[in-house]
C-alpha cells in the first residue's frame, strides 16, 4: 500500500484520484491509513475509503488554515479576557465559496450527504473499476 519513501499510491483507491486532493494530506497519509500495525490500518478497502473521505472532509471544512486567514479590519473582543481577535479563520471550503463558516466535528458528522451525490460517487467508482 505504500510507494516510494512511504508515499501512498493513488491506485489503491478505486474511483478516487489524487487530482484535487491536498498534496499535504496525500503525501503524509495522515492517520496511519497507509501504515501497517497501527490501529487505523484496515484490510477492507471500504473502511479505508471511509477513513479517506472523513479525513478529507475534516481537512477542508473543520480545519482552519493559517495561510488562508484574513486580517480583520477592526480587532474584535474575545469571550474571555485574552487579547483581541485580529484574524478571521478560513477553511479551504470557505475559500472555495462552498460554506460560510468553520464547521464543528459535530456538524460534519451529522451532515447528511444528498442521495444524488452518493449515486454519482458510486457511478464514478463503477466506471473507474471497469
Amino acid at each position: 500500500m505504500e510507494g516510494e519513501n512511504g508515499v501512498c499510491q493513488a491506485g489503491i483507491f478505486p474511483g478516487l484520484s489524487p487530482v484535487g486532493l491536498s498534496s499535504h494530506w496525500w503525501k503524509g497519509c495522515r492517520g496511519g491509513v497507509c501504515a501497517r500495525k497501527v490501529l487505523s490500518f484496515s484490510k477492507d478497502l471500504a473502511w479505508l475509503e471511509k477513513h479517506l473521505w472523513l479525513s478529507l472532509a475534516y481537512y477542508h471544512f473543520v480545519l482552519a488554515h493559517d495561510s488562508l486567514s484574513q486580517r480583520l479590519s477592526e480587532p474584535q473582543p474575545t469571550r474571555g479576557s485574552g487579547s483581541l481577535k485580529r484574524w478571521q479563520p478560513i477553511t479551504p471550503a470557505m475559500a472555495a465559496g462552498i460554506t460560510d463558516h468553520v464547521w464543528t466535528m459535530e456538524e460534519l458528522l451529522s451532515y447528511r450527504v444528498p442521495p444524488d451525490f452518493r449515486d454519482q460517487l458510486d457511478q464514478q467508482a463503477t466506471n473507474a473499476t471497469s
